[in-house]
């Protein structure tokens, strides 16, 4: 699936709930080691149909994610649609056109765990870190107030 990856792909991420997270192809760049940056959005649908705005609105984390994404079960590709995501918010962009020394690549099963505690599925403070996710974040005005906690 590696070389059918290009900007704009629109994805769906399975929940626990049975209901589907979405996301969206920034870039496909070969520049960062087999890598795929990604925008996340705080839509959740169910079944494959997206009727949902793809925009900064609702856009809640970029991240680089490493490209066997679509290799897992959880992430299934629906549709292509136009990036409304300005280049500003490109993860790792600049450290990118500089070789890419400093760049943190996200695995599939953690922009799992992301959704899910975003979606009040399962803890936001379930890493070792508490504050993990909110590094996820692209703003921390977009962490919901219906979170779970487990460590108080």
């Amino acid at each position: 699936m590696k070389n059918n990856i290009i900007s704009g792909d629109v994805f769906t991420v399975a929940l626990s709930d049975g209901d589907k997270s979405l996301g969206q192809v920034i870039r496909h760049d070969k520049r960062a080691i087999s890598c795929v940056s990604v925008a996340l959005f705080d839509h959740k649908i169910r079944g494959v149909k997206n009727n949902k705005e793809l925009s900064m609105k609702h856009c809640i984390s970029t991240m680089l994610v490493v490209d066997d994404l679509f290799d897992d079960l959880n992430f299934i590709k629906i549709e292509t649609k136009k990036l409304s995501i300005p280049k500003k918010y490109y993860p790792y962009e600049k450290i990118i056109k500089k070789g890419g020394v400093g760049m943190k690549i996200t695995n599939p099963a953690n922009v799992v765990n992301f959704l899910e505690a975003y979606h009040g599925l399962s803890p936001w403070d379930m890493m070792a870190d508490n504050q993990y996710f909110d590094k996820f974040l692209i703003t921390p005005n977009k962490k919901p107030e219906s979170l779970i906690y487990e460590k108080k």
